[in-house]
């Protein structure tokens, strides 16, 4: 299986991740974090009803439950830094710079939970984020 190594530091934290290519294991483990998930959404999506403009952020939730944290999380084999088993608030806390280098590391070795063949992510990593919805950038990652 391929991993990949991925590193960020800034004033607050130290964080080295490494994210491997999904096995079965990782893969119901992503499909429990998904349900998991589900839950938090009921809750929030009832506290966000009242508000204004309720639309954008509820869409940035249900992406980060249902796509982001449950791929991130489950592909990640070994975290020092960060909680490999942190509860949704713990991940939306987290730098963006690292979670993009984290989350292009996932799709790199996981195209397939872009809807894409493996050619395809590493062949555009553009067209991989835009049909996830993710981003281009961030800390570094390389081969572990």
């Amino acid at each position: 299986m391929g991993t990949r190594v991925v590193e960020y530091q800034d004033s607050k934290l130290k964080v080295r991740l490494v994210v491997q290519e999904a096995n079965a294991l990782i893969g119901m483990r992503r499909a429990l974090l998904r349900g998991g998930a589900e839950g938090y959404l009921k809750i929030q999506e009832a506290q966000i009803e009242g508000e204004r403009p309720k639309s954008v952020k509820l869409a940035a939730l249900r992406l980060v439950a249902r796509m982001q944290y449950p791929d991130l999380l489950a592909a990640t084999v070994e975290a020092e830094g960060v909680d490999p088993e942190m509860e949704i608030e713990s991940f939306l806390d987290l730098p963006d710079r690292l979670v993009i280098a984290w989350e292009n590391a996932v799709y790199e070795l996981n195209p397939h939970w872009l809807g894409l063949e493996p050619g395809e992510a590493q062949g555009n990593e553009d067209e991989a984020a835009q049909k996830k919805g993710g981003r281009k950038g961030g800390a570094t990652s390389g081969v572990g």
